[in-house]
């Protein structure tokens, strides 16, 4: 679901559903949860329809009372906020003579979803008079009526999970309120092996443990609906840099720039927000402190990615000691986005040496005159309106001649190559077949370490239909044969010894690695499996589970069930034929996997 979908959802979840039951919101952490119910689904709610939310995070609360009595004070604080915002606006007709209609002095009484379940947390707490007028007081000042009661943080509560639902079901069903429950539903199951026998023979089977297996039998009582939130990664960014409004983030507020900051997020593997939010703030910090100096959008550009590169490799709380020149720091950040010297000790101990701005600006400008690629022929094409059909086509020629050179032409570039090259293909008749298949050619040769959406990251326009066709018929080309060069990746040798590269390549993966064992070839894999002793064929379903665990339909593309479908197939057809030394551990073992492949494809179907 999109998240204008949710909005919609849980707008009709307050107004019409009757399930007495609650929702749920999942994934994993940093993916912008918190910031979607603050920035999108409130000021939603509220403009249509006008439902208030109460949210309460769960982090560290240790009773049921506790969670009484964050509700509570969230309600109260919030109809104090809403009054003197009411009262303000009240103010401000009046200044400005708008208003021609009376403010009544009276409140009309309306019906109340008071929340007994509530009220019997907050009464629990030493302090509170039991007697039936105070009662009665505490009882009509909780008003849940059309509001939407949010939970936050439920994995990081320290409350009994199983009374935690139990508290939800009570609200839900005796208090008819609407509740949210956001969680990283990740950390809530877990599983551990289990040995069990059938027809004679152990074998080993995954299973929810206790704990998981008493969350799930009272979710499904409690909670009626579980959404996926996959989140809006651009919207995310451009709520977030919206809040720093200084002249060196203007850069920030071209809606092409954004597009790029979402891509090399992508690419550089920042999908958690928490680390974006947190370079902006430095960045915006550092700004701050160089405001001064009047710098261009190139050096303002590099710091803001410099830090957000920065901030991604100190998440794990170790910042690494400073390794470059007196100024400059490509180890640490990458040779794109050298990371200064002033951004590091200001990040670190929180000092700053204006000393250090110029010469630091100074090494920067010559690191990029030495460091910075120059392409005369790609230039030209890139820039064909300002010059000449003749140079245009020499251009053309040059490139159609290097490509002959597999890396003379960066990888990089053929996306935005190849949209070019349609273009002047419908402006000067240019045949580009001999550039396209050379492109094609040299990717599925040496493209085994390109990255398909790094390489997709470029948006182009289109001055007719046909355009339009042909480029994206061209760059289909591209990536499939990228992803044929990527069938059989890294070099793996397919020997039972290289089982532990490969749990390494599981290791690596991001969130946006969504193929794994489709990349490789299918009767290699299946023929070294048949190599192997009890304990590599253990770790290879090591690597296995690693990977497809807790997978997801939306997480993988269709290749790895496919792959995995034809590898049960073609183990299924050696096992008439085994190694004379393949002994009955070993088939033990291999008759584990095929069971493992058997539930994952079940859980990507």
């Amino acid at each position: 679901m999109t998240n204008k979908q949710i909005c919609e959802y849980m707008k009709h979840y307050i107004e019409k559903d009757k399930t007495n039951s609650a929702v749920m919101l999942t994934a994993p952490w940093g993916k912008g949860k918190s910031f979607f119910i603050q920035n999108e689904l409130i000021p939603y709610l509220k403009k249509n329809g006008n439902h208030q939310s109460v949210v309460v995070s769960l982090y560290g609360v240790a009773s049921l009372e506790e969670i009484s009595k964050s509700i509570y004070f969230s309600i109260k604080s919030s109809e104090i906020r809403e009054k003197l915002e009411k009262k303000a606006e009240l103010f401000e007709c009046f200044k400005r003579k708008k208003s021609k209609k009376k403010v009544s002095s009276e409140i009309v009484p309306m019906a109340k979803i008071a929340g007994s379940t509530v009220i019997r947390g907050i009464t629990s707490f030493v302090g509170i008079d039991l007697s039936l007028k105070n009662l009665e007081e505490l009882y009509t000042s909780v008003d849940l009526t059309g509001k939407l009661l949010v939970f936050e943080d439920i994995e990081r509560s320290r409350v009994n999970l199983v009374e935690f639902l139990g508290y939800v079901n009570s609200i839900v069903e005796q208090d008819d309120v609407k509740v949210l429950l956001i969680a990283n539903e990740n950390e809530l199951i877990h599983y551990e092996q289990n040995e069990e026998e059938e027809g004679g023979e152990k074998k080993q089977v995954q299973v929810y443990t206790e704990s998981s297996s008493q969350y799930l039998k009272f979710k499904e009582k409690t909670v009626s609906d579980t959404i996926l939130f996959h989140g809006n990664v651009k919207e995310a960014i451009k709520a977030i840099t919206k809040r720093y409004d200084c002249k060196q983030f203007a850069w920030l507020k071209d809606e092409a720039k954004l597009d790029e900051i979402e891509q090399f997020l992508l690419n550089s593997g920042v999908d958690n927000l928490r680390t974006f939010i947190y370079s902006c703030q430095k960045t915006f910090e550092i700004y701050e402190q160089i405001s001064e100096y009047n710098l261009d959008d190139d050096p303002l550009e590099c710091i803001f990615f410099q830090i957000v590169l920065f901030s991604k490799s100190i998440k794990t709380g170790r910042i690494p000691a400073w390794n470059g020149t007196e100024y400059l720091s490509p180890s640490l950040t990458g040779a794109r986005f050298p990371l200064f010297r002033f951004c590091y000790e200001y990040i670190r101990w929180h000092s700053f040496d204006k000393s250090k701005i110029a010469p630091t600006i100074k090494a920067y400008d010559e690191y990029r005159m030495v460091n910075q690629m120059y392409d005369d022929d790609l230039s030209v094409i890139f820039n064909y309106y300002v010059s000449s059909e003749a140079k245009i086509l020499g251009a053309l020629k040059n490139i159609d001649r290097r490509l002959d050179t597999p890396f003379d032409v960066p990888f990089c570039m053929y996306s935005k190559l190849a949209y070019y090259l349609v273009k002047l293909h419908f402006l000067l008749d240019y045949d580009f077949s001999s550039i396209r298949q050379k492109m094609l050619d040299n990717l599925k040769t040496n493209g085994q370490d390109v990255s398909i959406q790094g390489l997709m990251m470029y948006f182009f326009e289109f001055e007719a239909d046909a355009e339009k066709e042909l480029f994206v018929k061209f760059r289909k080309d591209i990536e499939e044969s990228i992803k044929s060069s990527q069938q059989d990746i890294g070099g793996f040798l397919y020997e039972p010894t290289s089982i532990d590269e490969l749990q390494k390549k599981a290791d690596s993966r991001t969130q946006y690695s969504h193929r794994f064992i489709s990349l490789y070839d299918l009767e290699k894999m299946v023929d070294m499996l048949f190599q192997c002793d009890a304990q590599q064929l253990q770790n290879f379903r090591k690597v296995m589970f690693s990977v497809y665990q807790n997978a997801l339909p939306e997480q993988f593309e269709i290749e790895d069930c496919k792959f995995m479908e034809s590898m049960l197939d073609l183990i299924s057809e050696k096992k008439n034929n085994l190694p004379a030394n393949f002994d009955r551990i070993q088939l033990m073992q291999m008759d584990y996997l095929c069971e493992n492949i058997e539930m994952f494809i079940s859980r990507l179907q």
